[in-house]
This record gives C-alpha cells, structure tokens and sequence, in this order.
C-alpha cells in the first residue's frame, strides 16, 4: 500500500510492465492525490513482482496476496469497498490484470499438456502448484480492469534478437527449475515443446506463437466484471501494423470493453500521458458514481465492528 489502509475506500491496484517498476505510475497517483472527490473515494496500492518470472507465477501470487489481505483487514467481509477493487495495468502488468479477472476452465493446461492433469505423475506439492497457475476464478475482489498498452496476442519484440537475448538472461528460480524438469521426465511426451524445453518465461509468453498466451487471448474477461483499453499508436512496425513502437494496436485491442481509447504515444511513456491519466480518472470516478450506492449499504452494516489496523510494510 501507498499510504495506510483505509476502511471504506476502494482499492486501485496498479501492475507495471515488463522490466519495469512501480515508480511508472508516479505521474498518475500525483495527480490523483491533487483531486479530493478521488482522494475521498479511493486508495491506490502498487503490486511489484519480478518480470523476468512467468506471469503465470505472478498473477496467482497476486490472487493469493488479494485473499490474505481481505482475511487481515476484513475478515467478516463487512467492507463492501474491498469488493469493487480496480486493477489498472500496463503492458505486462494488463496480462497480470486480466489473469485476475477470467475463468480459465481447462484451456490453459490443454495449451500445454496432451493429458489431464490427473493422469500424470507427481508429487502432491508439484500437482497444488500446477492447479493454481493453470486453473483459477476471477477474484472475488476485483469488478473493473484497465489494460493499458497490453500484449494480449503477444509483442513480436520477443522474437527478435532483443527479446530471445533477454530471455536467455532471466534465471528461473532453483526450486521451480527443479520441480519443473521433475515433472516433464516424469511424463514423456506429455508436454509441448514450449513447456517442455522449461516454464515459459514472462518474456517466452510474450512471443505471438505461445500456444499459452493464445488460450489466455481466447478467454473473456468475466462479464460481470467491467473492463477498459489504453492503446498507444505511435507509428508503425514492420509486419505489425500500427503499434506502439512495442505492442501493436491489433494485440492491444480486446474484445467486450466498456470503452477503448487510442492515443498517440509511444509503449513506455502510456503511463506518463496526460490523456492516458485522464482516462483513468475518469473511469474511477465513473467507478465510484456507479458503486456508491452498493458500497453505502454495505458500509452501514460493517462501519461499528471496524478498528485501527496497522500499515503495511513497504516492500
């Protein structure tokens, strides 16, 4: 959290990018805490992760840190701000972000596996591991998202040199490393090349042939939960369109979107555009004019069993 926790006000996560941190979205929360009817209604919190790990990894880490932060600060679920939570992300982040926000059924284990996930060999620890990457709910928590300037259909960067180059730099955690060439010799010819060779990077994901990030593509945002695009177009690429200079507008552009805006801006400076940051104010208070009314019911109910809770440390 950005400032100590606040009953009551609802929660506005932002998810940087790729090789990135979560000082990209200054800019934003300055002008956010210039603005009181903002300031009254919401809280902003920052999710930081390590970008050279599958986003997989990542988003199901933020799904469980959202559940434990609802049992330390609303454990009778009297908070109905909590349940409005927006999520806000920017190029890889907006991966993170939908990842929180769709039903995966069994298409993202059939993107890589030819066999479920029952019939294969291994250990308990590595099976609860696999179940929660591969198979997940929306967040309870979460009822808007914003993509900004994200790589639904990949970024033909990962291609290229620069993108094949970094991925070979990325040093994958010892114990999933381990895990993972466990389970692919365990089951032979189970797995596809691209998780057999080893668990996609963020970097391996962003590649427009994943077969994982495809099945991702194919999932709807849940259609309970609203959703918004920020694409950047600033000229165009070779064999990609109209892009970003990184992300091509076609990638960018997602289907059962409330709204979509395009702006001309190049992919690394989306979050610092003051049109950009406009947008986003306006869907949050158009977020707070639609939930005011829920939140208030809820809030009469919980406000006398609140008490003071302690800040989070600043990671």
């Amino acid at each position: 959290t950005l400032e100590r926790f606040q009953p009551g006000k609802i929660p506005v996560i932002v998810v940087h990018g790729l090789l990135s941190d979560r000082f990209t979205w200054a800019n934003l929360i300055n002008e956010v805490r210039v603005q009181p009817d903002l300031m009254d209604r919401f809280q902003f919190w920052s999710y930081q992760y390590p970008t050279g790990e599958p986003f997989l990894q990542s988003a199901a880490r933020l799904r469980r840190e959202l559940d434990e932060l609802r049992g330390l600060f609303d454990p009778t679920m009297a908070d109905g701000a909590l349940d409005q939570t927006v999520i806000v992300g920017h190029s890889m982040g907006g991966l993170i972000a939908k990842l929180q926000v769709i039903s995966t059924g069994d298409s993202l284990w059939r993107s890589i596996a030819s066999r479920s996930m029952d019939q294969l060999t291994m250990t308990g620890r590595a099976r609860a591991t696999l179940t929660e990457l591969f198979y997940f709910q929306p967040s309870p928590m979460v009822s808007r998202v914003v993509f900004i300037g994200t790589p639904h259909r990949g970024s033909a960067f990962a291609q290229r040199a620069i993108g094949r180059f970094g991925s070979l730099l990325v040093r994958e955690p010892e114990e999933l490393r381990r895990r993972h060439r466990q389970i692919v010799d365990a089951n032979p010819g189970v797995f596809t090349d691209e998780f057999a060779r080893r668990f996609p990077t963020s970097i391996d994901l962003l590649n427009p042939s994943s077969a994982l990030l495809q099945a991702i593509a194919c999932r709807s945002v849940d259609p309970a939960i609203a959703s918004h695009s920020v694409i950047g177009n600033w000229r165009p690429t070779l064999g990609n369109g109209p892009s970003d200079g990184i992300v091509s507008v076609e990638s960018a552009r997602i289907g059962g979107v409330e709204t979509e805006l395009v702006v001309h801006q190049k992919h690394t400076e989306l979050t610092n555009d003051p049109a950009v940051i406009a947008e986003v104010m306006r869907i949050i208070r158009q977020h707070a004019a639609i939930t005011s009314s829920s939140i208030d019911v809820r809030e009469s109910v919980g406000r006398n069993n609140r008490s003071a809770v302690p800040a989070l440390a600043k990671r």
